[in-house]
């Protein structure tokens, strides 16, 4: 194995370099000014059942797992609706490859396009699973892993039936936003000649355990939604929480109930959204295994095993 050459360790100090130009405001400081943006709030000590009243909860994931080489490979997309109590469940998949297409795409970059293609039918795959959640089921709130603007970006038909049922059924909708990329926060900070932040570098540490910030309707930059930053764990990373406009008004106990299901030395995410995470979760190994029980051998060798894999090293 090689190790890190002097060009590397050069490259790498320039980046640290280059890093230290994101430097924020002390603590103190940045405080005050993000509080001009928004408002600080504390979580309280809830049970499950203040909120969900004997309804049930439910959370939301997908997952997808490729094997072979363009334009000789195939992916498998599977999202999954857990229901509690009773682990009940809804479960769909899919399968998508550029050899099952009727006629040659004439795209530029078609291997991105593909990829571009399984992200499409993945979110719907979640979005159709939730929907079928809310109405076997009619849970009280229901998370769904990522915010909404992708899965609006991507199914935005699909999306929109998702919430007009999630209202009929009086389901709370939830996007738990496990890596914060927003700047709607940073944007604002941003001072002349200096850099505009991420919001996950704003709040880094900036939020107390049990914390969550909620920013002015006009400082939200997704149009029909209201995000929150909270720092639900010991852990000082924010993650975000986007709500539906017209489900505002339950924010303060959606954060307190969300609180009580994150552990305290956890990273932050409410554990449901964990299990659902690793029960849907396909790994390469498992899409090798079910190609195994059904393609045959000459088949897989032919169209879908990279030649790469043989290398013997």
């Amino acid at each position: 194995m090689l190790t890190p050459d002097a060009s590397l360790i050069e490259a790498l100090g320039d980046l640290k370099t280059r890093l230290k130009t994101r430097s924020v405001l002390d603590a103190t400081g940045l405080r005050r000014r993000v509080a001009s943006l928004g408002t600080f709030h504390r979580v309280a000590a809830c049970t499950p059942d203040d909120m969900l009243r004997q309804r049930p909860l439910a959370a939301v994931d997908g997952s997808c797992q490729s094997c072979g080489a363009f334009p000789f490979i195939l992916a498998a997309c599977r999202a999954y609706a857990m229901v509690l109590p009773g682990e009940r469940g809804v479960t769909r998949a899919s399968v998508h490859s550029p050899l099952l297409a009727e006629e040659e795409a004439a795209v530029e970059f078609a291997d991105l396009a593909a990829m571009r293609a399984w992200q499409r039918a993945l979110a719907h795959l979640e979005i159709d699973v939730a929907r079928e959640a809310i109405t076997r089921f009619q849970p009280a709130l229901l998370l769904m892993d990522g915010g909404f603007v992708p899965f609006e970006n991507k199914a935005p038909e699909t999306w929109a039936a998702l919430v007009s049922t999630a209202r009929e059924r009086g389901t709370l909708l939830v996007g738990i936003i496990e890596e914060v990329a927003s700047r709607m926060l940073g944007a604002r900070l941003a001072a002349d000649g200096s850099p505009v932040l991420f919001d996950r570098e704003v709040l880094y540490g900036l939020l107390a355990p049990g914390e969550y910030f909620i920013p002015e309707p006009e400082i939200c930059t997704k149009k029909g939604y209201r995000t929150v930053f909270a720092r639900l764990a010991r852990h000082p990373q924010a993650v975000g929480c986007d709500f539906l406009d017209d489900q505002a008004e339950c924010i303060p106990q959606v954060m307190n109930l969300l609180a009580a299901l994150t552990p305290a030395g956890s990273r932050g995410i409410p554990a449901i959204v964990d299990i659902v995470d690793r029960r849907v979760r396909l790994s390469g190994r498992e899409l090798e295994r079910a190609l195994s029980a059904v393609l045959d051998p000459v088949t897989r060798e032919r169209l879908l095993t990279a030649h790469r894999s043989r290398r013997s090293y």
